[in-house]
């Protein structure tokens, strides 16, 4: 008699299932008028009745024997395909009692637990043309298992077995219309049930259809605002072929042509688009098109973070109200003097460092680009020097802007400006004067574009040259 398996789970033993009627012995088959179980199965698919190299070279298995035993799973990956599980279930490796081969791919498997389980909904992440698994009960009587396999909501196979002491191999190809999700069901009264050896495959392999229909243009990803509209296409080489469009796994009623319009968008227009294509029996399924839906900027956005004043050569964090789907954000001061670095994980966040140039009132600038339009954002802020600097920069020299177009100040605080001699590349003097004050302007609008070298001298006898572009 088969020993409740998942209740030494619940009673923490020793974490591999123990079965108390396991013979080394052949198994009787599992067909024929000796069985312990009957087998009924409907719909267009093709029941797989065992694990042989056929199916497991032709399908993938979702490997879990990394997997801790006792860990709570929600969901599987592998190869990029994703199940999910309607309620989790607890890893755990079986020591005996399973069943042994030909009848499933090992007598000791990593297996998956739901204790109490009466219904387990396990749901695709993409439509697949072959799923399978081992399943046993956790009862001494025989109970029925049932694996219904669906295509959205149209019930495509059932596979039926009155399962007792041994697991069993619960298994279908597709027929026209792949799988996008299965239902396991236990009666008449569940005490649970343990899967093992999930596989799955994409393609068929024991009827395989003729070549489906060849796509030259896969539907695209797109981002819309919320009101708005996009039409998804798929080119092909046939004409006469017959569509299908599916949101997610379900089909779209009515949507049977090679092109699909989303109208007046929605948040719940968010999700993956595909189109199935037939010619006759043949399918071709096409790439999943991810939609995006945007909502537009609010009216009000402002900075949320910045100095006011800023202190030169000191380095402050800004911030702009932070919004969705905003695609680049364009950080800038309306004076020079000024530089931003932009932040990689917070893209509406910045470090703004202030130069000398950038003394006096200005503004911080953000400009950000979004799909349902864009939006430049201002604050007024006033950039000081450091408190005791005053006198020392009474003396300095300030000769801007640079680049220059068509005056240059040249500003040398308190210290009278004795002479002034601006020279070319070539050391020829283009310009000369000798100001004696301590302020002096320059036309330059006449000056050929080029680099300039300008010698200031001041009164206390010293000289500085500035180097400066003329545009």
């Amino acid at each position: 008699m088969k020993k409740n398996l998942l209740l030494n789970v619940m009673l923490m033993l020793p974490t591999f299932f123990i079965f108390e009627s396991v013979s080394t012995a052949q198994p009787k088959s599992l067909i024929g008028e000796n069985s312990n179980f009957t087998l009924k199965s409907s719909g267009s698919a093709i029941q797989i009745t065992l694990p042989d190299d056929t199916y497991t070279s032709n399908t993938t298995l979702m490997d879990i024997s990394g997997i801790y035993d006792g860990e709570q799973l929600n969901s599987l990956s592998q190869d990029g395909f994703t199940v999910t599980f309607s309620t989790n279930l607890m890893k755990d490796h079986v020591g005996n009692g399973w069943n042994v081969p030909p009848y499933v791919e090992t007598a000791t498997p990593h297996a998956l637990i739901g204790i109490g389980l009466e219904t387990l909904t396990i749901n695709f992440s993409e439509l697949v043309y072959v799923f399978g698994f081992e399943a046993i009960t956790n009862s001494y009587d025989v109970e029925n298992l049932q694996l219904d396999l669906y295509n959205g909501s149209t019930l495509c196979t059932s596979i039926s077995l009155e399962v007792y002491d041994h697991s069993l191999l619960f298994a279908a190809e597709a027929g026209a219309l792949p799988f996008s999700h299965a239902v396991i069901t236990a009666s008449p009264i569940s005490n649970g049930f343990a899967i093992a050896n999930l596989r799955f495959s994409r393609n068929k392999y024991i009827n395989p259809d003729q070549p489906g229909p060849t796509v030259l243009q896969e539907p695209a990803d797109a981002t819309i605002c919320i009101g708005d509209s996009h039409t998804f296409e798929v080119i092909t080489e046939e004409n006469n072929l017959t569509y299908q469009w599916y949101k997610g796994n379900f089909p779209i009623p009515g949507a049977n042509k090679n092109t699909l319009t989303i109208s007046d968008a929605t948040l719940s227009d968010y999700e993956l688009y595909y189109v199935e294509i037939k010619n006759g029996n043949s399918i071709t399924i096409s790439r999943k098109a991810r939609l995006w839906i945007a909502k537009p900027l609010p009216e009000q956005m402002y900075l949320t973070e910045y100095p006011d004043p800023a202190i030169i050569g000191k380095t402050y964090p800004v911030a702009v109200t932070g919004y969705p789907d905003i695609t680049k954000y364009t950080w800038s001061y309306s004076m020079t003097g000024a530089r931003f670095n932009p932040s990689y994980n917070d893209r509406n966040k910045a470090q703004v460092t202030f130069y000398d140039s950038a003394a006096g009132n200005g503004k911080i600038i953000v400009e950000m680009e979004h799909v349902c339009g864009n939006r430049t954002v201002t604050q007024d802020i006033s950039v000081k020097y450091p408190t005791g600097m005053d006198e020392m920069l009474n003396n300095r020299t300030r000769v801007a802007p640079n680049p220059v177009k068509d005056q240059l100040t040249i500003d040398n605080g308190q210290l009278t400006i004795t002479d002034i001699r601006v020279s070319d590349t070539n050391g020829r003097i283009i310009y000369k004067a000798k100001p004696g004050v301590s302020g002096h302007q320059i036309q330059t609008s006449d000056w050929p574009s080029g680099i300039y070298l300008v010698k200031v001298t001041s009164s206390n006898n010293t000289s500085k040259v500035y180097k400066i572009v003329k545009n």
